[in-house]
């Protein structure tokens, strides 16, 4: 009887496992683009910050279109978000988030921070890449 349940729930296994192989994971590899599309909503992008970094280090944006930053503080301490060149900051407390819409005008690659004293030099810093797509 074991066995025939064991028969049966094997190939369902099996394509579950194949599946969640193929699904991304929740970000994209070498930088975060943006997610979503289409004119009625800004897209989304998903940083996390943990104690002493950004996952992903590297956020690439669309020039002259709507994004919105979703900003994840995994961190057992606060943390934010901070590219100069583009007055962005966004800021959360430990174990919360923050998001805000952002239209980067000017293209390039800029530098972002952490603006909390020691972080940066701690090794939360990374870059931001405006792009015309």
């Amino acid at each position: 009887m074991l066995r025939l349940r064991l028969v049966r729930f094997w190939p369902l296994a099996a394509a579950a496992l194949a599946l969640a192989a193929c699904a991304p994971a929740g970000g994209s590899a070498a930088g975060a683009a943006p997610k979503g599309g289409g004119s009625a909503a800004p897209t989304e992008v998903y940083v996390v910050a943990t104690d002493f970094k950004f996952d992903p280090p590297l956020i690439r944006l669309p020039a002259g279109k709507p994004v919105t930053l979703v900003f994840d503080n995994k961190g057992s301490v606060e943390h934010d978000l901070h590219v100069a060149a583009l007055s962005i900051h966004i800021h959360a407390n430990a174990g919360q988030g923050a998001k805000a819409t952002v239209t980067a005008d000017k293209g390039g690659a800029f530098d972002l921070d952490c603006t909390i004293p020691g972080h940066r030099e701690l090794g939360m810093k990374g870059s931001m890449v405006v792009a015309a797509q």
